[in-house]
């Protein structure tokens, strides 16, 4: 392997590192979304119950079961 084709592999080698450790980061910040979201989800949809327990005048238990 000549000089130039080591320094082209070498190059190759860090930018395919370098895209990975993005992947990964932004993958990680993509499940903290869908964790965030899915929490603000199930607050809402408690919000939602209370509102119509309230409305319908009986407990959330009540609702729910």
């Amino acid at each position: 392997m000549s000089y130039q084709e080591q320094i082209t592999a070498t190059f190759n080698k860090a930018l395919a590192n370098k895209l990975r450790r993005e992947l990964r980061a932004s993958t990680k910040g993509e499940t903290k979304m869908q964790g965030a979201n899915a929490a603000k989800t199930a607050k809402r949809r408690h919000m939602e119950d209370l509102a119509l327990a309230k409305e319908v005048g009986c407990t959330i238990n009540e609702l729910i079961k």
